[in-house]
């Protein structure tokens, strides 16, 4: 049986995914599985993650003919991940040696935890350090005030019954790359209980393409405010039963 699964969509990044991968097969921790969703790439994608997957038998490989979008793939997924704990993984981004094995041993030691989320390195597209970004304990008056949930969302594990409960969304929040914030919320408004790592396990990627930097920041903005104004209704509801 694994002890952790790392879930890794693919859509067009072969670029970088030969770096992730790597990160992944050298891991400290070896009883992990590297599970990766080509989420209909039409670059040469799968031809990288198939040299991988032939030599390391650890690796399993989903192919989607058409591509559905990170939330679909992450479901997906993490649906099928064999092990109790899912370590997400973007297809850019690079895990550092000890991070499975550190994200295995945190959950051990606190049982009661469902979440954990750890601090990263921000780097160039061609991989030049460029920040540390230390975590911080999530904060629902921090998202409130700012709109912001100060989680990484490539640093984040979570145990598999959470994500069968609460998926990521579909639809727009995917569109618009914001499926982790949508799936952060959710998580703490269903109760599961989230604990921040001073670790730096995560080298992110920035780069000038994809969702993140073309997102319509009006819509997301929309949706954040729909969702929070919902939350303060039926947090005053809450408060007027009791």
């Amino acid at each position: 049986m694994y002890k952790v699964t790392f879930v890794v969509p693919v859509y067009n990044k072969a670029e970088f995914i030969s770096e992730s991968l790597n990160s992944l097969v050298n891991q400290s921790l070896r009883d992990i599985e590297i599970l990766v969703i080509n989420d209909g790439s039409t670059d040469h994608s799968q031809d990288i993650i198939d040299l991988y997957s032939e030599k390391d038998d650890r690796i399993k490989v989903i192919k989607f003919d058409i591509n559905g979008g990170a939330s679909e793939a992450r479901n997906y997924g993490n649906e099928k991940a064999s092990a109790d704990l899912i370590c997400v993984q973007d297809a850019d981004d690079i895990a550092m040696p000890k991070r499975a094995e550190v994200i295995y041993t945190k959950f051990d030691r606190f049982k009661d935890i469902d979440i954990l989320h750890s601090s990263f390195i921000a780097i160039t597209p061609l991989g030049k350090i460029d920040a540390y970004v230390k975590s911080q304990p999530f904060s629902i008056d921090n998202v409130i005030r700012d709109g912001f949930t100060y989680i990484g969302h490539t640093t984040m594990a979570y145990k598999k019954k959470v994500v069968n409960a609460v998926k990521y969304t579909l639809g727009e929040w995917s569109k618009q790359g914001i499926e982790d914030w949508k799936l952060q919320m959710d998580l703490f408004c269903a109760g599961y209980k989230f604990k921040n790592l001073s670790d730096f396990l995560i080298m992110y990627r920035m780069t000038s393409t994809g969702l993140y930097a073309n997102r319509d920041e009006k819509q997301v903005k929309i949706l954040k405010e729909g969702y929070l104004k919902n939350y303060e209704k039926s947090k005053s509801f809450i408060r007027m039963l009791k």
